[in-house]
């Protein structure tokens, strides 16, 4: 049983959480998320915010994530998508998205993933959470 889908239209962020800054001050590193990489993330954040349950959902969660880009002129007919971002980056920047958006309480609570990603005419991000 689904207890929580969206389809967001247009083509998928491929900003990736592993986008991180890096300064060096007194020889030590010191790492932070670029401008580029929260502004994609407050984006999706609000898009999720939209289809959030009532209530922050506190038990373990199966979800269901889909990445579909648009076909290229080059490729047509194409509906693998075997080129960069690479599929667990793009994961990550989405499961980051979950807890601020209200969907879950943490998300240690996904217990189960199915994830893809593909090319269609109609590019779009799709998200299920269910339960197990």
């Amino acid at each position: 049983m689904s207890l929580v889908s969206c389809i967001i239209p247009g083509e998928p962020s491929t900003i990736t959480a592993q986008q991180k800054g890096v300064l060096v001050r007194g020889g030590r590193p010191m790492f932070f998320t670029k401008a580029k990489v929260k502004a994609a993330q407050d984006a999706l954040t609000v898009q999720l915010r939209r289809h959030a349950p009532r209530q922050p959902i506190d038990y373990p969660v199966l979800f269901k994530i889909k990445f579909v880009f648009g076909r290229t002129k080059s490729r047509p007919f194409e509906n693998v998508h075997g080129k960069r971002p690479d599929l667990d980056n793009l994961v990550k920047g989405v499961l980051d998205c979950l807890q601020p958006a209200g969907w879950l309480t943490d998300d240690a609570l996904i217990d189960a993933l199915a994830v893809m990603k593909c090319r269609s005419d109609e590019p779009r991000l799709e998200v299920e959470m269910r339960e197990l």
